[in-house]
């Protein structure tokens, strides 16, 4: 490399992918003697609403002489089919005094859907019934079947007598919907006050089981049992607003920093994450429409 050279590259193991699998962006700097990497500017991979950064590792250093390489990876997915280009990467850099920026090329990418065979393409053409004559053999089981009626209707009618001293059973409960089972269980857990008392831990663990049951019974998705990514995934599908999924996305991934990572979130973050919670419920729960008959005159 020659002197005052700062050369930024970013590379990938294949430029094809399938939809939502994750790879590798294998982002270098090459800095001559005397270069200083400043910030590394990855909101431009954020722009595309299809492309989703899952993960940044940290730098590795590699001294070559008098130069030096940095490296790290970017974990990375598509929710998409189609071509696509992860756009240029700014580096800002200091030599010798200068401030300057160096980006690294445009990739481009191929995004294809994961390949299934439809068992139903296989099925031979329907062929017409064949109408056979009516018989005896035929008219039996309707015959056992009216017996049978008779019988039952009789042995129907005994019971009902007898049953008529006797108490009536206990109503079957109504099912609870899952909007009032998810707000009820999360103010019983804000009065709880554990974050207050430092059980952080606790209090994240609780207030994202409480979230993922919601899911699970709302939108019938294995959430309780599924990652973070699984469940963003499994929820595509729903019309929910960016805000909204923002907000779904930094509860359940501040959760997993919280129990895997140890991380300690600010305060104020703690109450904050109740009130998306309770606001993603009342904004995505059931409505139930009820119609109403009107009798003319």
């Amino acid at each position: 490399m020659a002197n005052g050279q700062v050369d930024v590259s970013a590379e990938l193991d294949s430029y094809k992918m399938l939809v939502a699998d994750q790879r590798p962006l294998h982002l270098m700097v090459h800095l001559s003697q005397g270069a200083e990497v400043k910030s590394v500017d990855l909101s431009n991979l954020t722009k595309d609403e299809e492309f989703e950064m899952v993960q940044e590792g940290k730098w590795d250093t590699i001294q070559t002489g008098a130069n030096t390489i940095l490296k790290k990876d970017i974990i990375f997915q598509y929710f998409d089919v189609g071509e696509f280009t992860i756009p240029k990467i700014p580096v800002a850099y200091t030599m010798n005094g200068r401030q300057a920026v160096a980006y690294s090329q445009a990739v481009p990418i191929t995004i294809l859907p994961v390949q299934s065979q439809d068992s139903l393409a296989m099925l031979m053409p329907i062929k017409d019934i064949i109408q056979e004559p009516f018989t005896w053999e035929d008219a039996l089981p309707w015959a056992l079947g009216g017996l049978a009626l008779i019988l039952l209707g009789s042995g129907g009618f005994w019971y009902y007598k007898r049953m008529q001293n006797e108490a009536l059973p206990e109503p079957i409960p109504v099912p609870i919907p899952a909007h009032e089972t998810a707000l009820r269980k999360l103010d019983e857990l804000k009065k709880e006050k554990l974050w207050q008392q430092g059980q952080v831990k606790e209090y994240q663990t609780q207030l994202t089981y409480i979230v993922r049951e919601y899911l699970e019974n709302r939108y019938k998705v294995q959430a309780l049992e599924s990652t973070t990514d699984q469940i963003l995934r499994d929820l595509k599908h729903l019309n929910f607003s960016g805000e909204l999924k923002g907000k779904l996305r930094e509860m359940l991934q501040l959760a997993d920093m919280v129990k895997f990572a140890k991380a300690q979130p600010p305060v104020e973050i703690h109450e904050r994450l109740m009130k998306d919670a309770q606001e993603f419920v009342v904004t995505t729960k059931e409505r139930l429409v009820v119609q109403e008959e009107t009798e003319e005159a």
